[in-house]
Parts: C-alpha cells; structure tokens; sequence
C-alpha cells in the first residue's frame, strides 16, 4: 500500500511539473504583453480617453432610445417563429417518438435562452439610455432649458424599453413553462410564482439536475475567466484612462461572490450528501 502512495506521488509531481512549465510560459507572456499594453495605453492615454468617450456617446445616442426596442422585437420574432413550429410538430406528436420530442425540448431551450437575453439587454439599454440623459449634468441642464418635452419624451422611451423588453421576456418565459408542463405533466410551478425556480427544480428527473449541474459548473468557469479578464481591462483603464477603482471593484465582488458560493456550497453537500438530489 504505501509503495502505491510513493509512486502515485510521483506520477502527481512528473504531472505538476509538467503543467507548471506551461503556466509560468503562460504567465511570462501575460505580463509581457500587459506591461506592452499598459506601457502604450499610457503614452496615448489622454488621446484615447477623449476618442473612445466620444464615440461611446455617439454609438449611447444612437441606440439609448431605439436600440432596446429592436433588440427585443428581434428576438422575439425569432421566439415566435420557434414556438410556432414547436407548437405545430407538437399537434402532429404521437407521445411516444422520443427524436421528436428532443427536438421540440431543443426549440423550447432555444426560446427560453432569447427571452432572457431580452431581459439582459433591456437592463444594459436602460443603463445606455440613462447616461445618455442624464450622465452630464451640464447636458442634462441644457436638455431641460432648450427642448425639456424632448428630453422627458426621450426618457420615457428609454424606461419603455426596459419595461417592454421585460415584459415580452416574462411572456416568453410563461410560453416556455406551460408548454414543457404540457410535454411533461410531472413539471410544476408558475413564473409568476415566487418560488417558482426551487418548484421547477424540485421537478427534475436525475438527468436534468446532472445538465443543471454540469451547466453551473460550466458557466461558474467562464464566469471566473471572464472576471479575470475584466479585471486586467479595468487595471489597464485604471491606470491608462482614469477610471477609478469602482468598475475593479465591482468585478471583484461579482468574482468574489460567485467564487464563495460555489466553495461554500460545495462544503455543505460534502457534509450533507443526502441533500445533494433534492
């Protein structure tokens, strides 16, 4: 037994000496290249900063008003045309074809992954349109004392366009819902519920909570490598176009609350296995 322990240490420093030559040629690069970016960012700094602020607000009033609107109908065309043809192979559905009823969960995937990027860009779109109106304080006060009707009328478009973007999100939604309780009877829970995600979970079959589970584990490593990346962007604009440590900061809470949670959940199925299917 303990000559299987030395030669599995072994195989586990051969293995970490081989990774770690990788990661310190990775990392040399990393530094290589961002010292390369931060050292030019800082030459043209002032240059960029006024550059990329002015076309920030160009591309902002262009799209503040309109941009949540077409993004929306867009993709709930595109939404409507799926349901449809699922709501139509759906009539011709015998029950028991098991090809075709992957195929329709598939469409019912698809639509349900639109209806929460309408919810997602009408957020960033009210954003958008919200510092466009009211960012400058200097543009706001002039709006108000040359064209205020416009600047009110322009304002309420920009919260139209989050509230009808939501609206058309939850619809879609409910779509979603009610159609897979109809492939599935065993499926319970409302939207309109409260506690509608712990109800539908709770509704599951095995192989849905293990995609569930794969897919959160998925989306928690791209979240990681995300954060990490913005952060090097916010350190670079930090540094090269006087951002402020608020956007770094934000990131970090984002990184540092979905690392925490993920840590400290897995510690509590770890003691509470039982828990872990239900």
């Amino acid at each position: 037994m303990k000559e299987d322990y030395i030669k599995k240490q072994q195989e586990n420093q051969k293995e970490d000496k081989k990774a770690f030559k990788k990661f310190l040629l990775i990392l040399c690069i990393s530094c290589i290249a961002g010292f390369v970016i931060g050292f030019f960012t800082t030459l043209v700094g002032d240059i960029w900063t006024i550059e990329i602020s002015e076309r920030l607000k160009t591309v902002g009033r262009i799209f503040a008003v309109h941009g949540g609107y077409i993004i929306t109908i867009i993709l709930f065309l595109l939404s409507f045309v799926i349901y449809k043809k699922c709501r139509k192979e759906f009539l011709v559905w015998n029950g028991e074809e098991e090809e075709v009823y992957n195929k329709m969960d598939l469409w019912l995937s698809y639509v349900s992954w639109f209806s929460h990027l309408i919810m997602i860009f009408s957020y960033l779109f009210l954003g958008i349109g919200s510092y466009v109106q009211l960012g400058s304080k200097e543009v706001a006060k002039e709006m108000l004392e040359t064209n205020f009707v416009g600047w009110l009328f322009s304002l309420i478009l920009v919260l139209g366009s989050m509230l009808f973007g939501l609206a058309i999100s939850m619809y879609l939604q409910q779509k979603v819902v009610n159609f897979t309780k109809e492939l599935n009877p065993e499926k319970r829970g409302s939207v309109y519920d409260m506690n509608f995600g712990k109800k539908w979970f709770a509704s599951f079959d095995e192989a849905e909570k293990f995609i569930t589970y794969k897919s959160s584990h998925t989306a928690m490593k791209v979240t990681s490598s995300t954060c990490l990346g913005l952060w090097l962007f916010c350190l670079i604009g930090m540094i090269s176009f006087d951002f402020g440590v608020l956007p770094l900061i934000m990131v970090w809470i984002i990184w540092f609350v979905q690392t925490c949670t993920y840590c400290l959940k897995a510690i509590y199925y770890g003691k509470h296995p039982s828990e872990v299917m239900k």
